[in-house]
């Protein structure tokens, strides 16, 4: 191995060697997963960090580390190794930290995986080298790295619609923001020589962290986080017994206060209110 890629092999082992002692042992995988009342109210914040360096299945790491290899010797040689170890964990905690700040009332989220740490050094390298191409073993004929790059985050986005609780679309939104962000601390160059290339990554993605923290309903409600079925099923079930239903509610704004309420639950709230009076 090159000594330019050193940094990148390394945090490809321990990827390797947590994602496996996470899959071997239940209590390691339960124990580092970023989930929010741990950390809120468990005071649990070493969650924040190891929850990036353990993942959903073999599918997910391999999706990770591949991308992470493929981009990591443009910010490696070009911001030297210390820079890149700053920009990937940088992007790591600025993806996780988001999520859990969107999340911060929904108690039981749970968000693992790497996918905010590689997205800062994808987009990293994008803004360093616009004009880059990459490739891998998996795809042995170079492609623009932006093409590779925007496909890596939608691809992360759409995995969270089968993982559910897991993986989040917060974390590599928020590893991209952190990533362009601390490259342009290191090498503040590329704003006056690419600034139209930073414009277009931040401006839509922060647009979209508006939409969903304006219409957090998007949250619980969007195809994004559409819930599994268990979880529609126990709503089916709630509604037969409006009491039960808002004695739920209740009980959740004393918990997070009224604001923790998705706009369906609101009506919801309304609704059933509505009927209690009338019965009464």
């Amino acid at each position: 191995m090159e000594e330019l890629g050193i940094v990148a092999g390394l945090l490809v082992v321990a990827n390797l060697m947590f994602t496996y002692q996470a899959f071997r042992y239940p209590a390691v995988f339960k124990g580092n997963l970023l989930e929010v009342d741990k950390i809120v109210e468990g005071k649990e914040y070493k969650r924040v960090f190891t929850s990036g360096f353990i993942h959903t299945n073999w599918l997910h790491l391999m999706l990770n580390m591949t991308a992470l290899l493929a981009f990591s010797v443009g910010v490696e040689s070009g911001l030297s190794s210390e820079n890149f170890i700053m920009i990937y964990l940088g992007s790591l905690l600025g993806g996780n930290l988001l999520a859990l700040f969107i999340h911060r009332y929904h108690g039981h989220y749970q968000l693992l995986g790497a996918s905010g740490a590689v997205s800062g050094i994808i987009f990293s390298t994008i803004v360093l080298s616009p004009s880059v191409t990459v490739s891998s073993f998996l795809i042995p004929v170079e492609i623009p790295g932006w093409i590779l790059g925007v496909a890596f985050v939608l691809a992360s986005l759409m995995a969270n619609r089968s993982t559910y609780g897991k993986m989040g679309h917060e974390a590599p939104l928020g590893g991209v923001i952190a990533g362009v962000m601390l490259t342009a601390l290191i090498e503040p160059s590329i704003l006056q020589t690419h600034p139209w290339v930073i414009a277009a990554i931040l401006i839509p993605i922060f647009a979209f962290l508006y939409i969903l923290v304006c219409h957090s309903a998007w949250l619980t409600m969007s195809a994004f986080t559409s819930p599994p079925k268990t979880h529609v099923r126990r709503k089916m079930v709630a509604r037969k017994n409006p009491q039960q239903e808002m004695d739920e509610l209740l009980d959740k704004i004393s918990q997070h206060g009224y604001e923790s309420l998705s706009r369906a639950e609101k009506t919801r709230l309304q609704q059933i209110s509505k009927k209690l009076i009338e019965r009464n």
